[in-house]
């Protein structure tokens, strides 16, 4: 709620931009700590994102309801979805896969990742990118 006021926004990036902050955030919220050049990388992405504000202005509980009635009018739109979790991800728990289901009347599949985080597709690229095809070559062949 918070980040929809603008001044809010503007403090997030700049103390995204702190290497004080950037050291902390790597260490909490990666399983292994990326290269120096992956590190400037995802945090000028932040810095460079015009979309971020317009992100926190769009995802709001009015646009939750406002899912939450279409896919109860749609229930087929949920199907064909399997969820993919981090066993380590310090960001999103299992609660909010809770929280959703309840809200949709729905449960998907639940896949875990023991070893991932938040990031596997920079903690563990090869391994997030095998798994991913995999799941795409299994799809395609149903």
């Amino acid at each position: 709620r918070m980040m929809r006021f603008e001044p809010m926004q503007w403090v997030l990036s700049r103390v995204f931009a702190t290497a004080a902050f950037q050291h902390r955030f790597v260490r909490k919220y990666f399983t292994r700590p990326p290269d120096p050049e992956t590190v400037a990388a995802f945090f000028d992405g932040y810095a460079q994102c015009s979309a971020l504000p317009d992100f926190f202005a769009w995802l709001t509980p009015t646009l939750l309801r406002l899912l939450e009635a279409d896919f109860a009018e749609r229930p087929q739109a949920l199907e064909n979805i399997e969820i993919w979790w981090g066993g380590r991800d310090a960001v999103v728990s299992t609660r909010e896969l809770d929280w959703t289901a309840a809200a949709l009347r729905h449960r998907w599949p639940l896949r875990v990742f023991p070893e991932w985080g938040h990031y596997p597709m920079i903690d563990e690229p090869r391994a997030w990118a095998e798994a991913l095809g995999c799941a795409v070559a299994d799809a395609a062949a149903v």
